[in-house]
């Protein structure tokens, strides 16, 4: 069974039992992963924007290029799915920082700022994460899955 591959602003939600979903080189993006494993769905959503642009990129075919729209298209994909929210596992991925890049102008550091405030708004916390840094990532998630696999430089792997 091929993976499901979401890239940057996409989203990929799954049904199917041991269906991988992956997200590659997140670099500054945030790539937010939930699972029901419960009712066995589980999804990507690649965050690229911490608010939305003037131009309309949600109607233009990327409906988590912010924050805001798309965990809201994501929670929906979700739930039109079977996914109930007393049952889900968050985990948040990415957010890289450039090496000389101050604090106030990271991209990435406020794409996780807005994703936690909504979720925080929401009642939902992160089961777990690996952002920040100067690390490029990767993630994969299996569906129904209760972890995700974060590839690193070298192909080192770790679960979270």
């Amino acid at each position: 069974m091929n993976p499901y591959h979401v890239t940057k602003g996409k989203i990929a939600v799954s049904n199917d039992p041991g269906r991988l979903i992956e997200a590659v080189s997140l670099g500054a993006c945030l790539a937010v992963c939930i699972s029901d494993p419960i009712k066995c769905v589980s999804g990507i959503a690649v965050i690229v924007a911490p608010r939305p642009l003037r131009s309309d990129t949600y109607s233009k075919g990327y409906p988590a290029f912010d924050a805001a729209n798309g965990l809201k298209s994501f929670f929906n994909t979700l739930f039109e799915n079977g996914a109930q929210k007393k049952n889900l596992h968050i985990w948040l991925t990415g957010s890289a920082r450039f090496l000389t890049e101050p604090n106030e102008f990271s991209m990435g550091l406020q794409i996780y700022a807005a994703v936690t405030r909504i979720l925080k708004k929401n009642h939902l916390s992160p089961s777990g994460e690996h952002v920040g840094g100067h690390i490029n990532r990767s993630v994969r998630l299996e569906t129904g899955s209760d972890h995700v696999t974060v590839t690193l430089a070298e192909d080192r792997e770790i679960t979270i």
